[in-house]
């Protein structure tokens, strides 16, 4: 497929989205069962919250790499690349926003791309989003341990 309309990139872009939303609140809830307030209840050691902290971003990371994943797989069903390589490269650019240029799809494939970089966008944000909670739930579970009044880390 050499040239894909407008409203194909829209439906496709928005079905990715999707698929993006629906892994993400597997791996959301999945951090949130793990490693997620509970440990503050139990009381936690320095270091279990630092072994909590690096699976909960290991798994987002994970997220973010399959879903990229499928979005180059994506463009190379279409005809925007011909390697998976050059596809996921570009894939990976696109959905952590840096935006590198060293491998661009035709122009025709554009608005999918910039589909992909909101994507992204929201994705990045809301794995923020995950980490911010999980670190202030450890920190407050390690004052409370120590005898202190649980505070803002700032």
């Amino acid at each position: 497929m050499n040239e894909i309309n407008i409203f194909n990139q829209i439906i496709l872009g928005v079905a990715l989205f999707a698929f993006g939303v629906l892994l993400q609140t597997f791996f959301t809830l999945l951090i949130h069962q793990r490693a997620g307030h509970h440990g503050a209840r139990q009381g936690v050691s320095m270091g279990h919250a630092a072994c909590r902290l690096f699976i909960s971003m290991s798994s987002l990371i994970v997220s973010a790499v399959i879903q990229s994943m499928v979005w180059a797989a994506l463009y190379v069903k279409i005809g925007a690349f011909e390697g998976f390589y050059h596809s996921l490269f570009f894939s990976l650019s696109c959905f952590s926003t840096l935006g590198f240029a060293n491998f661009l799809p035709g122009d025709h494939f554009k608005l999918l791309s910039a589909l992909e970089g909101i994507s992204g966008s929201l994705n990045m944000a809301w794995a923020g989003g995950i980490m911010y909670s999980l670190v202030n739930g450890f920190y407050a579970a390690l004052s409370a341990r120590q005898g202190k009044a649980p505070t803002s880390p700032h």
